[in-house]
């Protein structure tokens, strides 16, 4: 039985959802609370599950993107503007990266050096776990609160 047109705009819809949020480094838990929803929900929608025209709005609004377009995603429809997410956003990546750092550096040092254990051993066991970091992870025993502060002059 093949799909019908609704149920390939919802998958359609999900996988936007899905992919902007991965470009923004958010997770489903941190999407799910800036719009108002449990993770479950999240990962349903990005599932292919239908929602509510409000929640897709609320969504796009979430994810700073345009709610028209989500709009047409999810309901069908065209939509002018074809940007697609396809990088990871870097000023996003930059304040997460920014916000695990403050972190990092507010735990008690037993904490940031039992950390430093583990990203030693992955490192050397894992490096493929390593490769997208936030942050370069050979230099982690060194940050400084600096390292947390966000350059606002850089593209």
């Amino acid at each position: 039985m093949a799909k019908t047109q609704a149920a390939e705009n919802w998958i359609r819809f999900g996988q936007w959802v899905a992919e902007t949020r991965l470009s923004k480094v958010l997770t489903q838990e941190e999407l799910a609370d800036r719009v108002g929803l449990d993770r479950q929900q999240i990962y349903r929608i990005e599932k292919g599950g239908s929602t509510k025209r409000a929640t897709v709005v609320k969504i796009a609004e979430a994810l700073n993107q345009n709610p028209d377009h989500a709009i047409s995603l999810a309901f069908g429809g065209a939509y002018k503007e074809t940007k697609e997410p396809s990088q990871i956003d870097q000023s996003a990546l930059a304040e997460r990266a920014a916000e695990m750092i403050k972190g990092y550096l507010g735990l008690p040092i037993e904490k940031q050096n039992q950390i430093l254990a583990i990203i030693k051993v992955l490192q050397s066991d894992r490096p493929e776990l390593l490769n997208n970091a936030p942050i370069e992870i050979t230099d982690a025993d060194k940050l400084t609160q600096s390292d947390a502060e966000i350059d606002n002059a850089s593209p």
